[in-house]
C-alpha cells in the first residue's frame, strides 16, 4: 500500500490551508492548520493519523526542527544556523 491507495479511499488528501512561516530572532517557525487531522503514510504503508504528537524532524539541509501537533494545529520550530 502507498499514498495513492489512501488518497483513493478518501483518507489522505493535501492540506488546503497554507503554511505560515516567520522568524523570531534566530528561530525559524512554521504553523499550519489541517482540514481535519494530520496524517502520514509510514514506510510499511500504514496510515498514521496524528492528533497529539511531539517529534524531532530533520531536514536534508541539516536543520533539526521540533514538531508539535495538537488536533488540527501543527507548529515547527528550529534554531537557524549561524
Amino acid at each position: 500500500m502507498n499514498r495513492e491507495y489512501w488518497q483513493a479511499r478518501g483518507e489522505l488528501y493535501p492540506c488546503p490551508n497554507p503554511a505560515h512561516d516567520f522568524r523570531i530572532g534566530r528561530w525559524i517557525v512554521r504553523w499550519q492548520l489541517a482540514q481535519d487531522a494530520w496524517s502520514t503514510v509510514s514506510y510499511s504503508g500504514n496510515l498514521l493519523t496524528h492528533r497529539l504528537k511531539w517529534a524531532r524532524v530533520e531536514s536534508p539541509e541539516g536543520l533539526a526542527f521540533t514538531e508539535v501537533v495538537v488536533g488540527r494545529l501543527m507548529v515547527l520550530w528550529a534554531r537557524a544556523p549561524e
